[in-house]
């Protein structure tokens, strides 16, 4: 194994690390699904103000690896993110120099790094998803993936959009500062790790799934003493990402220990086949919030034909914590309408607890969604779908 000499670097050293970055994501590769990347040597481009910036900012570090000929073979940005949380990024290795180790050497000495200067915990990365040999190495080291976006064969209707390589001062100037409110309200979700941006179209379907829902919701919280405070589609920075549901609310009242970032109720809405994105949302909002978002709810609607309300929770078990629903009501329009328009299976009671963060008054009540109430957003859905 190659001993390696490991530093932080200096503005001084950012041209070198510049170009050994470009190199690595770059080079083509003739070890098939290996690090060679059509896709990416045709798009890769990296501004070596991005590589000032991790070296410049409080709380970042770009490391250097170097060998017995002070020749540098390795590099790797690293951050904290929180007081557990550490984030990896821009790891790369000299292309003539792999297969030798020095990738594993980089990797552990990042971790033990970020462990040792910041006393974090927890690390996480991004790897490019369409190398499966890539991700079996980082499995290898010890991750494990927490989601995956499929940039390929996206059905025509599906209203995300990705892009790769978004630096954080460019998202901000372009999305979160933009005077344009498609920019503003279309951007979903912000990969701190990954540099990705998950956009999420308007559409009718989309607006009328969890406008309904509201007005719906809206009635029965009004007539309750207590206050829910809109949040809307206000954005909220967690561990990996930063992330807008499509609609949020807020108790009046604040738990000691609560960061009053989070809402308290989250509302989620998609395209059926979208499922997996939809859990990965959930996922987001539980699991960073360590639970101080407290309802969960998604709609998935499939045109013309169905509409499914879930609420989630995070299960807890030995091997970890997953997401999982645990109510679920549907209605599904029937191809006989002549007796019944609408098959409805399932329920949605929403305590009120969870939503006000107190115990029940008098004449208060919990949330129920009824048939009727089904109804009435299967209608406000399907008539803005109709061609």
């Amino acid at each position: 194994m190659n001993e390696l000499n490991f530093r932080v670097a200096t503005e001084e050293d950012a041209p070198q690390v510049h170009q050994l970055v470009e190199s690595a994501y770059s080079a083509k590769d003739s070890r098939k699904d290996w690090t060679d990347d059509l896709g990416l040597l045709s798009n890769f481009s990296l501004d070596i103000q991005e590589i000032l910036d991790v070296i410049t900012k409080p709380d970042s570090a770009m490391l250097m690896a170097t060998n017995n000929q002070n020749i540098l073979v390795g590099s790797i940005g690293t951050s904290k993110r929180d007081t557990n949380h550490a984030r990896i990024f821009t790891f790369a290795v000299d292309p003539s120099q792999v297969c030798r180790g020095i990738g594993r050497q980089v990797l552990a000495y990042a971790e033990e790094y970020c462990q040792r200067t910041w006393g974090v915990t927890t690390a996480g990365l991004n790897a490019l998803s369409r190398r499966p040999q890539i991700l079996s190495w980082y499995s290898r080291q010890g991750y494990k993936e927490t989601d995956r976006y499929n940039r390929d064969g996206q059905p025509s209707h599906n209203p995300y959009i990705i892009f790769d390589h978004v630096d954080e001062r460019s998202f901000q100037k372009c999305f979160e500062d933009s005077m344009e409110k498609l920019r503003t309200r279309s951007w979903m979700t912000y990969k701190f790790i990954s540099h990705i941006i998950v956009l999420k179209l308007p559409t009718r379907m989309h607006e009328a799934a969890h406008g309904a829902f509201r007005d719906i919701f809206a009635i029965w919280y009004r007539s309750q003493k207590g206050r829910l405070l809109h949040r809307g589609r206000a954005d909220v920075e967690g561990f990996t990402r930063k992330k807008c549901p499509d609609y949020s609310w807020m108790s009046s009242v604040h738990t000691p220990k609560g960061d009053i970032k989070w809402p308290t109720i989250i509302l989620q809405a998609g395209w059926s086949d979208s499922s997996a994105k939809l859990k990965q949302d959930v996922s987001f909002w539980l699991r960073e919030s360590k639970e101080q978002v407290k309802v969960a709810l998604t709609i998935k609607v499939t045109p013309k034909e169905k509409i499914t309300i879930e609420r989630w929770t995070l299960k807890q078990t030995v091997g970890g914590n997953f997401v999982e629903p645990i109510q679920t009501m549907c209605i599904t329009r029937q191809r006989d309408t002549s007796s019944n328009p609408y098959q409805i299976s399932g329920s949605m009671h929403i305590q009120f607890e969870d939503c006000f963060l107190r115990a029940k008054g008098e004449n208060e009540t919990d949330s129920l969604v009824s048939h009727d109430d089904m109804a009435e957003i299967a209608g406000v859905v399907w008539d803005s779908v109709e061609p």
